[in-house]
C-alpha cells in the first residue's frame, strides 16, 4: 500500500525526526511505501526561527538554530520521502487523492499548544476519503487531558483505528468514542535499524556524560555536574546554548545523525526528554531522567508511562 504520513516534519526537533524516521522504515519492512505529507499550518510547525534582538539585532543562539535547521533539512531531504506539494491548510489537504491509506502520528499531534491554540482537524486525519484506513498511531497529547466535547468526539470517530502513547490519553479517548483504542510503543522502539545513520567510529572525545536538556533548568544542570564530579567526566551538551558559564559542558549543534552517535557512544546520559529517555534506553545507557517543570511538567507522563 501506498501510505501518505502527517505529523510534525518539519521542526527542527531530535525525537520529531526519529520517530517518522522509524515509522517509515518499520512500514517499508511490511511491504508498505510511505511518504509524509507536508502540511505545515503555522510557523512553529515549519520551523521557522523567530529572530531575538542581540548584537546588532542578530542574536548569536539563532545563528546555531540556523545552521542546526540546515543539518535538519538535509537530513530529511536524504532519508525522509515527502510530497511534492506543501499544504498550509485544511482544504488544500482535502485535494490529495495519492494514497491507499493514512496514518496521523507519532508526536505531540493532539497537544493544542503545538497546533495554534486548538486541536487541528488535519491531525485527525479529517481530509481523508472515508472509504480508506485512516490509522492514529501512537499519538500524543502532550499531557492535554480530552475533555468530551462534541469537536473532540467528531474528531476522534473519524478515525477507523486509533492507538495512543500515553495511557492516560487512552482512557479518555475511549470514553469519548465507541472505537476500541490501544495504548502502543513510540515508533522509535519498534524493530528499527539505525546503523545506518551511526558512525562506526567512536567519538573521539573518550568517554563522557552526554546532556540533552529538552528544557534548561538548575535542577538538570545541578544533576549533571554531580554525576561529572563523582565520575570525573567531562559533561557533552546537545543543543544551541551560547552562555557558557550558564550551561554546563561542551556544546553540540548536532544534526539527528551526530545526535544517535552522542547517545550510541556516551558512558552516562542525563535528559529531561522523552526521546532522550528513548534512545538511553535503545543504546542501553547508564541514565538519569530528569523531571520537566513549570508549564511543560504536563510532558512528563509520556517519561512515566515509558519508564513504568
Amino acid at each position: 500500500m501506498n501510505v501518505g504520513i502527517i505529523t510534525f516534519h518539519a521542526v527542527p526537533n531530535y525525537g520529531a525526526v526519529l520517530q517518522l524516521y522509524a515509522l517509515i522504515h518499520v512500514l517499508k519492512n511490511l511491504g508498505h511505501s510511505a511518504r509524509v505529507i507536508q502540511y505545515c499550518p503555522t510557523d512553529e510547525l515549519s520551523g521557522k526561527i523567530k529572530c531575538r534582538s542581540g548584537f546588532f539585532g542578530i542574536h548569536p543562539a539563532d545563528l546555531l538554530l540556523r545552521y542546526r535547521k540546515r543539518k535538519f533539512i538535509k537530513f530529511t531531504k536524504k532519508f525522509i520521502p515527502q510530497t511534492e506539494m506543501s499544504y498550509t491548510t485544511l482544504d488544500q489537504l482535502n485535494n490529495i487523492d495519492e494514497f491507499d491509506a493514512f496514518i496521523c502520528g507519532s508526536d505531540q499531534i493532539w497537544n493544542p499548544d503545538l497546533t495554534g491554540g486548538s486541536l487541528d482537524p488535519a491531525f485527525f486525519l479529517s481530509f481523508a476519503n472515508h472509504q480508506l484506513p485512516r490509522i492514529a498511531y501512537a499519538a500524543s497529547s502532550g499531557g492535554y487531558d480530552f475533555i468530551g466535547t462534541d469537536t473532540e468526539r467528531v474528531l476522534l470517530e473519524h478515525l477507523s483505528s486509533i492507538s495512543v502513547r500515553e495511557q492516560t490519553l487512552l482512557r479518555s479517548v475511549k470514553g469519548i468514542t465507541n472505537t476500541e483504542a490501544t495504548c502502543v510503543l513510540d515508533p522509535t522502539l519498534l524493530t528499527v535499524d539505525y546503523t545506518e545513520l551511526i558512525s562506526d567510529k567512536r567519538v573521539k572525545r573518550g568517554d563522557y556524560i552526554l546532556l540533552y536538556a529538552l528544557q534548561a533548568s538548575e535542577h538538570i544542570y545541578t544533576c549533571v555536574k554531580r554525576l561529572s564530579r563523582i565520575t570525573g567526566l567531562p559533561i557533552v551538551s546537545i543543543g544551541c546554548k551560547v552562555n557558557f558559564v550558564k550551561h554546563p559542558g561542551q556544546q553540540v549543534c548536532a544534526s539527528p545523525e551526530e545526535f544517535l552517535n552522542l547517545f550510541a557512544h556516551a558512558r552516562y546520559v542525563v535528559t529531561n526528554s522523552f526521546h532522550g529517555t528513548v534512545f538511553s534506553i535503545i543504546f542501553q545507557k547508564i541514565f538519569i531522567s530528569c523531571a520537566l517543570t513549570g508549564h511543560v511538567e504536563k510532558r512528563n507522563i509520556r517519561m512515566i508511562n515509558l519508564l513504568e
